[in-house]
């Protein structure tokens, strides 16, 4: 996951991506293991808050 662009997921204040084909001229970029990552840090946050 080090190669991965997060700010591509940013829209704004809001996370953003494209968890299923078939939008024309997108790919997919938010797969199961990018929303598990984003899951557990979520979760990191809310401990720590």
């Amino acid at each position: 996951m080090q190669n991965f662009d997060w700010k591509k997921l940013q829209n704004g204040s809001d996370i953003r991506g494209v968890a299923l084909e078939g939008i024309p001229g997108e790919s997919v970029n938010l797969t199961p293991e990018i929303a598990k990552i984003l899951g557990q840090a979520f979760i990191s946050w809310l401990e720590k808050n």
